[in-house]
């Protein structure tokens, strides 16, 4: 199973990690899904996108406990399907 992570928000300045990431990470966060989409078929994996999961506006990246609790339903629904 690969996961695509989160969007990272754009307001990245005035956060913790803004010295790390600036508002392009944004940008290049929405690129990750297709890819990681693409490298799961070819590798014959399940993919999963999390962009729908809520992040926090404290740093912009990091899920929320919603965010958290979404995630871990999505990747229920997916798990439980699994046909071994």
């Amino acid at each position: 199973l690969i996961v695509s992570p989160p969007l990272i928000l754009p307001d990245i300045d005035g956060t913790p990690f803004a010295y790390q990431i600036d508002k392009s990470s944004s940008e290049k966060s929405k690129a990750l899904a297709p890819l990681y989409m693409e490298l799961a078929k070819r590798k014959g994996c399940l993919f999963l996108d999390a962009k729908d999961c809520e992040v926090t506006s404290v740093d912009c990246e990091h899920l929320t406990e919603k965010g958290h609790r979404c995630l871990a339903e999505k990747l229920f629904c997916v798990i439980q399907n699994i046909k071994f």
